[in-house]
């Protein structure tokens, strides 16, 4: 369980395999009144120069890891990421427990003072063993075919973006772990609509 029990119970984590679209999910939850954090922006805060994750990639795999100026080279990082299960594990060891750290000390400090129900986009929740550590867990779904489309759109060819899709559990293994899930492929109304049929029974049993 949680280090911080008395606040991530009260926390639902947002997840879903690449493309889905829950940062689009979470968005729409800060909009119905909720408190977000995405661990992607503490990682990218985190990855800048200077930073905490830039000076642990560089002391566990080395320089060749940053840019000459600073910063990490994330095309390297991608290539040794998605090359295999066993270096995507090694980075995940060095820099989730840093990216958890500082979520639970904004969940402590702006989340615990802003008195709005709280919500955390987690995109590898499952994959990294997360979902312990929180109160209840979204899942946002879509079909692999439009999570490719969705990824070439962003510029991957599609070798690139089966890699990424293949690197994370299955949509079968992440319904049975999630607490609720919505489907997110077809016209965005119908997720606005799933989206509260989660959300407002969710604050209510979280006494908000």
């Amino acid at each position: 369980m949680s280090e911080h029990p008395g606040v991530s119970s009260r926390v639902l984590a947002v997840t879903g395999s690449i493309a889905s679209g829950k940062s689009r999910v979470t968005s729409f939850l800060s909009d119905l009144g909720a408190h977000s954090i995405s661990l992607d922006d503490i990682s990218r805060d985190l990855s800048e120069p200077g930073g905490l994750i830039e000076k642990a990639v560089a002391d566990h795999m080395g320089r060749e890891f940053l840019n000459p100026r600073g910063g990490l080279n994330r095309v390297r990082l991608a290539e040794f990421v998605f090359s295999s299960t066993r270096n995507r594990k090694r980075l995940n060891s060095i820099t989730h427990p840093l990216i958890m750290a500082e979520c639970h000390r904004q969940l402590e400090t702006t989340g615990a003072e802003s008195g709005k129900p709280l919500v955390v986009e987690v995109p590898l929740l499952f994959e990294c063993g997360l979902h312990y550590q929180f109160g209840g867990s979204l899942l946002v779904c879509c079909s692999q075919e439009v999570q490719l489309q969705r990824l070439t759109q962003r510029g991957l060819n599609l070798r690139d973006a089966q890699l990424r899709i293949d690197s994370q559990l299955s949509a079968r293994v992440k319904r049975y772990l999630a607490d609720f899930v919505i489907e997110n492929s077809a016209d965005w109304t119908l997720t606005e609509h799933q989206i509260r049929s989660v959300w407002e029974p969710w604050i209510t049993t979280q006494h908000y």
